[in-house]
């Protein structure tokens, strides 16, 4: 679904009540005011205090919203209002330069009424599964959880998510459809471990989407919790939020870009109506910091927020 000719303001306006039931349970996937692990880590670093009070949805109206968070989710992720900023074959070129498979990539998509009900920068996480020649080098080609992917594969899609529609794979303008991009390694370095990894990844196919963002569930996945149930070498860190137990994007990032947790930053690309470019950490922890600025000016979390 996409919107054109209307205004942001008047699209959040018109579509704020029922974003609010889908997205009060949404927001576990980016931020909390409880961020443990990320929390004490961030201590003495720039990032200190990112991601905080974030908690913003009465939990009366999250409670209310459990039944109908499936139906009303759909809805909202569906809505498109305008292209990704870094939607251009040479930033998906810039991007997939320096990408190795099991890269994992958090995406900040301002374009989408879900990212900017989402307070924060990321609000999705993708993992780069690899092209034929990545696969057959790590010797995992032939496996049969691969194998029925192999006309996919052949096809563009390199790339493994669970958003609304489950766990399936991806092509890279799929992916990039967004405004940033920051890519990070986890250090799973072994060739038997990564085949063990991209197996697992495999099976995980077809699994359903996880619409409360519930790490306790087992029977659905949400697009971080996908990455950490099949990368626990990544440490991915979990908080409490609206009496759930959940990852959040930005301080994995955060955590990455200070040094401070257990993945390795590789690289930021970044756009605006301007354009895009390739970025450093440096602006990475600028744009993370800004944009939990503006979220703690706007209470209701409405705000267009591009990464610059």
């Amino acid at each position: 679904m996409i919107f054109r000719g209307l205004s942001f303001s008047r699209i959040r306006t018109h579509l704020r009540p029922l974003a609010l039931l889908a997205l009060g349970l949404s927001v576990a996937a980016c931020a909390a005011p409880d961020p443990g692990v990320s929390k004490r880590e961030l201590r003495n670093t720039p990032l200190e205090g990112c991601c905080d009070n974030a908690e913003t949805y009465p939990a009366p109206l999250i409670h209310l919203a459990d039944p109908l968070a499936p139906a009303v989710g759909r809805v909202v992720g569906a809505i498109v209002m305008r292209d990704g900023y870094i939607a251009k074959p040479a930033a998906y070129a810039a991007v997939e330069a320096d990408l190795r498979p099991l890269d994992v990539l958090f995406v900040s998509s301002k374009g989408r009424l879900s990212g900017t009900m989402l307070p924060g920068l990321f609000s999705h996480v993708v993992i780069y599964l690899g092209t034929e020649a990545d696969l057959r080098a790590l010797g995992i080609w032939d496996d049969p959880a691969l194998v029925p992917h192999h006309a996919a594969i052949r096809a563009g899609k390199t790339y493994i998510e669970s958003d609304s529609p489950g766990v399936h794979l991806s092509d890279v303008e799929y992916v990039l459809a967004t405004d940033a991009v920051a890519v990070l390694r986890p250090p799973i370095t072994s060739r038997a471990r990564k085949q063990e990894t991209l197996r697992n990844l495999a099976r995980a196919l077809g699994a359903d989407f996880d619409f409360f963002f519930d790490n306790a569930s087992t029977d659905a996945l949400y697009c971080a919790e996908l990455a950490a149930r099949a990368m626990p070498e990544a440490q991915m860190p979990t908080r409490r939020l609206y009496g759930r137990q959940t990852i959040v994007p930005d301080d994995v990032v955060a955590l990455a870009v200070t040094e401070r947790g257990a993945m390795d930053f590789v690289g930021y690309v970044r756009g605006t109506e301007e354009g895009w470019a390739e970025a450093d950490r440096d602006t990475l922890i600028a744009d993370l910091t800004r944009n939990w600025r503006k979220a703690e000016r706007d209470p209701a979390r409405l705000k267009d927020q591009d990464p610059g």
